[in-house]
């Protein structure tokens, strides 16, 4: 299996209109609920997909530093259970899984494809409730009253 037979089997299977190549040779897939993902593949036998999660904290932020520690939350959170990696790129968020297509099956780029949408939508809920304006919490969990997620976080 190639790249291209990939991509063919992918928008086959799951019933998507094949996206034309960008200007960067990526195919870029927007789905329902805002979760778009792109395709991509630098030699014919690796693909990446990466899917942007929205903007990094930016230093010039008053709350730069509560929305850091929130964001490390939500990473020492999802991490363990996922097999893409996140990355920042350009101020940007983004999470990114490459696999060969050496010995992968017909039908092996749709599942890696599922996987990892599957993956970005759980970071993408993770840190759309981590960006809330909730107050910060109380300094302890066990505080009288106090909410310790209040951010939203869902795991």
């Amino acid at each position: 299996m190639n790249f291209q037979e990939a991509l063919k089997t992918l928008t086959n299977q799951t019933g998507w209109t094949m996206p034309k190549a960008g200007a960067d040779g990526a195919y870029r897939f927007h789905l329902e609920d805002g979760l778009d993902f792109a395709m991509f593949s630098p030699d014919g036998r690796l693909c990446i997909l990466t899917s942007d999660l929205g903007a990094a904290p930016s230093e010039n932020d008053p709350d730069y530093a509560e929305k850091s520690e929130r964001l490390g939350t939500v990473c020492a959170a999802l991490m363990p259970y996922g097999r893409a990696q996140f990355t920042c790129a350009k101020d940007r968020l983004e999470l990114v899984r490459a696999f060969s297509f050496d010995g992968l099956p017909a039908d092996g780029a749709v599942r890696e494809a599922e996987a990892f949408l599957n993956e970005a939508a759980r970071w993408k809920e993770a840190l759309e409730g981590a960006s809330g304006a909730a107050s910060r919490p109380a300094d302890s969990p066990f505080s009288l009253g106090s909410d310790w997620f209040s951010g939203g976080l869902k795991f």
